[in-house]
């Protein structure tokens, strides 16, 4: 209960446009480790299971690759607030049709799109100039 409660006090923080996580912060150095580890194990969990393109594919409940890079995207940035990937960047701006969106099918799709917008946000919070004129232009593609 301890553990639940040091980490509804961090969300609450961070829903408040607090700081990432830091031991500073956090009420509980030992609740801090411990999710120190769990980034950890997640992050060594997420990382190698992508494909030779850098996406995650590896989802049974949706045909599109778009949702489970989207997740592994935003689990590995809420892990690592730093961390940026040139690959599944690469390979999203790619991804993007010619009519601004994003299918796995023939077509661009609403729900694909927004899945890649939402990771193109998440990586857009730790990427250098360069990557965030991508990505702004690949949003102002979209729209």
């Amino acid at each position: 209960m301890h553990y639940a409660s040091c980490v509804l006090q961090a969300a609450i923080r961070r829903s408040r446009r607090a700081q990432c996580l830091g031991v500073d912060q956090h009420p509980c150095p030992a609740c801090v480790a411990t999710v120190g580890k769990a980034a950890a194990g997640t992050s060594a969990y997420v990382e190698p299971n992508r494909n030779p393109h850098g996406l995650w594919d590896n989802e049974k409940w949706h045909v599109s690759w778009l949702y489970p890079t989207a997740h592994a995207v935003a689990a590995l940035a809420q892990g690592k607030p730093q961390w940026r990937d040139e690959r599944a960047l690469a390979a999203l701006l790619q991804a993007q049709r010619d009519d601004g969106g994003w299918g796995a099918g023939r077509a661009s799709t609403f729900e694909e799109a927004a899945y890649a917008l939402f990771a193109l946000h998440v990586l857009d919070g730790s990427e250098e100039p360069t990557g965030g004129r991508r990505i702004a232009q690949a949003v102002t593609r979209a729209l």
